[in-house]
């Protein structure tokens, strides 16, 4: 019992290591480009848009990213879900948000965009099919309200995005810093125990 806790709280960490990882690289780059870029309080553009603004941070997010993707894989593969569709759809997450860090939104656009455009709606929609199928893993009912509000969440910024409406553009870095950051609470809810 003693060894299963442990591993249950190294499991955890490894988790938090991953957020860590990401919300360093990730405000970084934004304080860089806000301090230094002529882009100060703007949240306006979205994380990508600030990550393609320039080579150095393109390559700087896919290196922190590479390392993010590696532990939350490591850490989905050592829990003992047996629900398939969970796994299909962490695995959707996982293949987007790589390719996301391998083609970002450039300034200068061209075929990369709609890449990069293409696995970002298939992102947003992983994770909220994710919450959906994270309801029937835990008995918590916060941690079931939570999925239910982030899936409100999530498709409604899906929509308020496809019709650029104005109250979402004008500060669609703090939505979807929000939208991302739930998505890491997901990996948290299940209640399951890692493999001995």
């Amino acid at each position: 019992m003693a060894n299963r806790d442990i591993i249950r709280v190294t499991m955890k960490r490894l988790l938090w290591v991953a957020f860590a990882i990401f919300t360093i690289n990730t405000f970084a780059i934004i304080g860089y480009y806000w301090l230094f870029g002529g882009y100060l309080g703007n949240i306006s553009l979205t994380v990508s848009r600030y990550v393609g603004l320039e080579t150095w941070s393109a390559v700087a997010f896919l290196i922190g990213n590479l390392a993010t993707i590696a532990l939350l894989v490591f850490y989905a593969a050592n829990l003992q879900i047996k629900k398939l569709s969970w796994h299909l759809l962490v695995c959707a997450f996982t293949i987007s948000f790589l390719s996301l860090s391998l083609c970002p939104h450039l300034p200068t656009g061209g075929q990369i965009i709609a890449i990069h455009r293409f696995f970002a709606s298939t992102l947003f929609i992983s994770l909220c099919l994710l919450a959906a199928v994270t309801t029937g893993l835990t008995k918590n009912r916060l941690a079931r309200l939570f999925c239910f509000i982030y899936i409100l969440y999530g498709f409604h910024f899906i929509i308020a995005y496809a019709n650029h409406l104005s109250y979402l553009m004008d500060s669609i870095l703090i939505w979807e810093t929000l939208f991302i950051y739930g998505g890491y609470a997901l990996y948290l809810l299940p209640e399951t125990k890692p493999h001995n």
